[in-house]
């Protein structure tokens, strides 16, 4: 018995199996898969043709957000959200910009897309802030 079991395993040992994994792994970056810390909302708005890509933007009420501001134009721009929510902040030509804020109480608000030098506004869009189990406006 012992000798068949020795005779097996030295048959066995000039084979090479290969397991086939049938599990799909996606092609993605790892920084495709990198999140925001949990509580911290995010948005993106896009620009094209000098104007917004969007007329509304709900948010929560005493949220800390990350606003993506996703400029197609080969032109700079300027971002305000009055009254006093985001100060006029430079958008880069062909980039994203990111801006960083928290929203106060429940209220609307107006995001503005300015011209790079001066307050000339060219497009607006409603920011509404909701407050907690609220719904949209």
């Amino acid at each position: 018995m012992m000798l068949l079991l020795l005779l097996l395993l030295v048959a066995g040992c000039g084979r090479t199996e290969v397991a086939e994994d049938t599990l799909f792994i996606p092609d993605i970056s790892p920084v495709a898969i990198v999140e925001l810390p949990e509580g911290i909302e995010e948005a993106t708005i896009d620009i094209s043709r000098g104007g917004f890509r969007v007329t509304e933007l709900v948010l929560q009420e005493d949220e800390p957000t990350v606003l993506h501001v996703a400029n197609a134009d080969d032109q700079t721009y300027r971002l305000r959200i009055v009254e006093g929510l985001v100060s006029a902040t430079e958008i880069a030509a062909d980039a994203t910009t990111d801006i960083q804020f928290t929203t106060p109480n429940a209220a609307a608000y107006e995001g503005q897309l300015l011209a790079a030098d001066g307050d000339q506004v060219l497009d607006t869009f409603r920011v509404a802030v909701i407050g907690p189990g609220a719904v949209e406006p």
